[in-house]
């Protein structure tokens, strides 16, 4: 069970470090909310007044570009190593203790 958990824990930090984890997922729908709400303002008025937009309006119209996370991944490459280190040092002494 420690083990598995242990490999649980290495895949989250990879995952995080793909920018592929439960908050990657949560920075992508905040800022596709946000550009939705760009989008919203710069198409209401004319929805509603049935006028057109012209082509600087166009070219100005908000795009998505998504952002990851600002956090470094090297601190993330460290916490995976510290885990390992810990695991290891709790599961050797109880495998030295169970085989003697």
């Amino acid at each position: 069970m420690i083990l598995s958990r242990s490999t649980g824990l290495r895949d989250g930090s990879r995952n995080a470090l793909a920018d592929n984890d439960v908050a990657a997922f949560h920075r992508f729908t905040e800022q596709t909310e946000v550009l939705h709400g760009q989008l919203h303002e710069a198409f209401f008025n004319s929805l509603f007044t049935g006028s057109r937009l012209n082509k600087d309006e166009y070219d100005h119209l908000p795009r998505f570009s998504y952002r990851r996370s600002p956090l470094p991944v090297s601190i993330l490459a460290w916490e995976d190593t510290g885990i390992q280190i810990s695991l290891f040092s709790i599961i050797l002494p109880l495998l030295r203790h169970t085989h003697s």
